[in-house]
This record gives C-alpha cells, structure tokens and sequence, in this order.
C-alpha cells in the first residue's frame, strides 16, 4: 500500500492548531473527523499537552474539505485525570456502538507565560489514554473518571501512555497499541518511545497489557516509532502504520512505515508506506477504508514549518486519495 505527495487540506479551524484527524462514515452517510484542535496564543508546544480539545468535523465526502462542527471532549477541570486537555482522537465502531479514544492530561497550575513550560511538563507527564462511548457519532459521548489504559511502576510503560490505535477484532474483543515512555532508573528521567499493546474483551470490561515486553523501541529491530494506525485485512492480517521517529527504517525521519504481522504482536516492516516530503511534519496518520475493507483516503496531521518553536507555524489534517 503506497500513499503519494497529492496532498489537500482536509481540515484548517482559524485561530487554531489543529492536529491529528480520524474519520468514519456515520449514520447520516456523511464523513464525521474527530481531530484535536487548540488556540494559536497557547503556542504548538507545550499547548497540545495544555489546551488541546478533540472536536468534530464533517464533510460530504472523504475529501472534504471538513467543516467544524462541535467541541466532544471539552476540558472538564483538573480533579479529572483528562481535565486540562484531549488530544489524538481515534474512532472506531463495535457494532451499533462508536467507541472515541484520545489521550487526556491533567494541570492544577494556573498557565501563563511564566510557567507555560513547566505545565507542559507536569501535563505531559500525566498523559493517560481514555476512551468515550456513544450510541451515535453526534454523541453524546460518556466519559469515564478513570484511565482505560493507565501507567504502572516498574514496566515500560510506568512514565506515560499515549498515542492509542485501536481495532475491534472478530471476535468482537478491542486491542490496541500505544505508545509509551518509562522512568529510568528511579530518577526523573525517562526513555524514548516504545510500543506496547493491551486487549479489553468488551468496552465494559477492563483493558490489560498483554505485552510484557515492549514491541518497539530503541535498540529493538523496528526502531523508535510512534503514531500508530492499526487495522486488520480481508484475511484476518494486522497491518500497522506508524512515524519512523529516527529514519532507522524508512531512510527519512517522519517517514510513514507499513509493517504487517499475524497476531497484532509479531512485526515485520514491509514498506514505505508514505513520504514526508517538503514537509516540516506529516505526523497521526490515519486511513479510512469502505465496506470493502479497501482504502479510500489517508489522513495526516500536517506542518510545512516545524511547529514547536515557530510562533508563525501553520497546521493542519491533509487527505490524500488512495489511488490503485
């Protein structure tokens, strides 16, 4: 599966970043994205660990263009572990039912210019993954007090856990994979990325990490990696696209890979998947696929100056056709 450089703005909101982007088709036959979104005078970084919102945009066809419709998961205040912000959204459907994972943080500063760093680090460092369920993709959605997927002293995941991919498999069970960082050492430092996953039977039943070891992650084969997109074919086999951090694997850092395996657990890299190109960033992908099971277009969250230190940085979702 190859995706080309035939980019267009899928999704731009005025006076925001936005970020991230996943789409479905919803009852009403049109095309429902639900990606992040925070104002500009919070900066790119660490305003995504801070002010990030998941919000909801429709368009008539994949191509969009998308327009903004609502605020889903709005701050709810930091006695809520995803009371400051939500970000990365990802939305998959379980029969009748839609399920919206997203990552939340929590901040019990009160952020200004004086202090915006050191609450992007207090924020980052309490990134969770949640998930909201809705009978319907216009809501509304319930929100749950605790982690779906929370951290734990001791293994790779015991700093942070982020970046979740779900897929609902035949059995009807949910796995997903996600990224994390862990403590290192007992101290105040923490690793670069790796990858794990965790399976919940239902939406109503717990989610446990089946990966006592990482998947990825440095000096592993696959490499540091992040973002990742996962779904299963016609013939039941797990594909997974993800960012090459590093350019170790796809020869360019931000690079998009493919990698395939039989279980959800056991990768091999098959190829290039997409390219950045010119771009500063091309990050989150996400591809939307028909009833089929074929691919109709893929999503990416879009920078054409590096945004974490360039106030006049612009971004947003890009759609690119799939073309066979």
């Amino acid at each position: 599966m190859i995706f080309g450089n035939d980019l267009h703005p899928a999704l731009k909101i005025d006076g925001c970043y936005v970020w991230c982007g996943s789409v479905i088709r919803g009852e009403d036959g049109r095309y429902h994205m639900f990606a992040s979104r925070w104002k500009r005078e919070h900066t790119f970084h660490p305003g995504w660990s801070t002010h990030s919102e998941v919000v909801r945009a429709v368009a008539d066809t994949p191509a969009g263009p998308f327009e903004f419709q609502e605020v889903v998961l709005p701050a709810r205040g930091p006695e809520y572990w995803d009371g400051s912000a939500t970000h990365c959204p990802q939305i998959v459907k379980r029969g009748n039912q839609y399920l919206l994972f997203y990552i939340g943080t929590s901040c019990p500063l009160e952020i200004n210019d004086e202090n915006r760093i050191h609450a992007g680090i207090i924020s980052r460092a309490s990134k969770r993954i949640g998930m909201a369920e809705a009978d319907s993709v216009f809501g509304p959605w319930k929100r749950s007090d605790a982690p779906a997927i929370n951290t734990k002293p001791g293994t790779f995941y015991s700093y942070l856990v982020s970046n979740p991919a779900p897929v609902i498999e035949p059995d009807g069970s949910i796995f997903v994979i996600f990224k994390t960082r862990k403590y290192i050492d007992q101290s105040s430092q923490f690793s670069q990325f790796y990858i794990g996953a965790a399976r919940a039977a239902d939406p109503e039943s717990p989610f446990e990490v089946i990966t006592p070891e990482p998947l990825f992650g440095p000096d592993m084969p696959g490499g540091v990696i992040e973002d990742p997109f996962l779904w299963i074919d016609r013939d039941g086999v797990y594909h997974m696209l993800a960012k090459d951090m590093l350019g170790t694997i796809a020869g360019c850092e931000a690079d998009g890979m493919e990698f395939v395996s039989e279980n959800g657990l056991d990768w091999k890299f098959r190829q290039v998947a997409y390219n950045r190109g010119t771009l500063a960033l091309r990050e989150r992908p996400f591809i939307l696929f028909d009833d089929n099971k074929d691919p109709v277009a893929l999503y990416t969250a879009t920078a054409e100056i590096f945004p974490y230190r360039n106030p006049v940085a612009q971004t947003w979702n890009s759609v690119c056709l799939y073309k066979k």
